[in-house]
């Protein structure tokens, strides 16, 4: 309710002494205090705006803009593994109003209090003279002080609304990632796991086929001396068709 009380500091004298209500029947600081009182029951019983439907009317108008129209992939979604983590688009200022439809009828809402109170006609008169010559505007237009402080009021209230959704939303995908992330570490650390006994049985492979290598070349020489030892008492020296290796 902070702005609330802001914008009735702009729009509304507040006296060190009791002052009698104005004769053209002007608001007195108690009218603000009892429409403030009013406003904030108001607001305690006023429905939060349905965030989580604009979310998804934004993903659903990415999709549409960015994929083909027979697309199935999700709008605005990050894969991580089987999990499919939806980042909401984060609203403006602008957009959390129009969430909350806070249109005044009439076009008159805090903004144009804001313009008249910025007129450069009434520039050189202090914030009382101005408050006072903006609230008669308003009630020459028809509009209480009070519907000012209600917009306002309900401005300020739906930016906390979406504050704290936003907050939840954060705190969900917080978590959505870090269970995301433990699996994809589970599937890191068995892939790595699986890779090692690929390069043991590689390594296995490759000790026996140089085992097998080796235990040919001594069966050979064995062979080989063999039949030299054999053929040696029928030949001369340095004739013997079998030949040793080293």
């Amino acid at each position: 309710m902070g702005l609330l009380r802001k914008l009735a500091e702009l729009v509304v004298e507040f006296p060190e002494e009791e002052q009698p209500a104005e004769p053209d029947g002007g608001t007195t600081t108690e009218d603000v205090v009892a429409a403030i009182e009013r406003i904030r029951l108001d607001l305690e019983k006023s429905t939060t705006p349905d965030f989580e439907a604009g979310e998804a009317e934004s993903a659903s108008t990415a999709a549409g803009a960015d994929a083909p129209a027979d697309s199935a992939q999700p709008a605005m979604a990050e894969t991580a593994g089987e999990d499919a983590i939806r980042v909401p688009k984060a609203l403006s200022v602008a957009e959390v109003y129009e969430r909350a439809q806070l249109v005044q009828e009439g076009g008159l809402d805090v903004y144009r209090v804001e313009e008249m109170l910025s007129d450069p006609e009434i520039a050189d008169l202090d914030a009382a003279m101005k408050a006072r010559m903006v609230r008669m505007t308003l009630k020459n237009m028809g509009h209480d002080l009070a519907d000012i402080l209600s917009d306002a009021g309900r401005r300020d209230q739906v930016l906390e609304d979406y504050l704290f959704y936003l907050k939840r939303r954060v705190e969900e995908i917080e978590g959505q990632v870090a269970d995301a992330n433990d699996g994809i570490q589970r599937e890191i650390d068995e892939l790595i796991k699986s890779r090692q006994a690929a390069l043991k049985q590689n390594e296995d492979k490759l000790r026996r086929v140089h085992d097998a290598l080796e235990e040919y070349r001594r069966s050979k020489q064995a062979e080989e001396q063999r039949l030299f030892d054999i053929v040696a008492p029928f030949v001369e020296q340095g004739q013997n068709p079998v030949e040793i290796d080293e």
